[in-house]
């Protein structure tokens, strides 16, 4: 199987994008590596590299976008589009979990923690640090590495405003139908003249 995208190979120095994804490509080849050695199995594998994948693309397309020129903030109203709601996470959620699976992920542990420390990945962590941080901070926990961000600000949930109880009034006794309270007829009844 093969997942790296192959690019031209030029003179210009990698950009921080490119070098992440480098990364990602390496952390891509280890895990498909444990396929082959039936050291995992592969439904897990395809999944753990779908993510790694996802995780790619995301940032080469907030970096183009970087580069393209000024960054807007999107809206972020409901559910990202391509994604199912309530689609469950099937992956670990630990942090370091890969490093636990794939021993070999530790080197790519360590070579993020040291991409993240270059002055030109933090200038682009700057540059879009609420579209970013998402990605990223799913490639740090995977790998066990302190991110560079915070978490975004999650948005308070609005309380919904309980509508003021009114008081029940009583119910009026039907005419002619006896109701029974604690055993006892209400409303009594008539005494019979006779």
């Amino acid at each position: 199987m093969s997942f790296i995208l192959t690019e031209g190979v030029t003179d210009a120095p990698p950009t921080p994008a490119r070098r992440i994804a480098s990364l990602l490509n390496r952390l891509i080849m280890a895990v498909d590596s444990r396929v082959h050695t039936g050291q995992l199995a592969r439904p897990l594998v395809g999944l753990i590299i779908h993510r790694l994948i996802l995780i790619r693309q995301a940032i080469a397309r907030i970096a183009a976008r970087i580069a393209a020129g000024p960054l807007t903030p999107r809206k972020s109203g409901g559910p990202r589009p391509g994604r199912r709601a309530g689609t469950a996470n099937r992956l670990p959620t630990a942090p370091a979990w890969l490093i636990k699976l794939v021993p070999e992920a530790a080197v790519c542990a360590a070579q993020l923690r040291s991409l993240l420390a270059d002055p030109e990945v933090a200038a682009l962590l700057a540059a879009a640090p609420g579209q970013i941080s998402r990605p990223l901070r799913s490639l740090c926990r995977i790998l066990g590495v302190e991110p560079p961000l915070p978490a975004p600000p999650r948005p308070a949930r609005p309380k919904p405003q309980a509508a003021p109880r009114q008081p029940r009034a009583p119910a009026a006794p039907r005419p002619g139908r006896p109701r029974y309270v604690f055993g006892l007829r209400y409303p009594p009844p008539l005494p019979n003249p006779a």
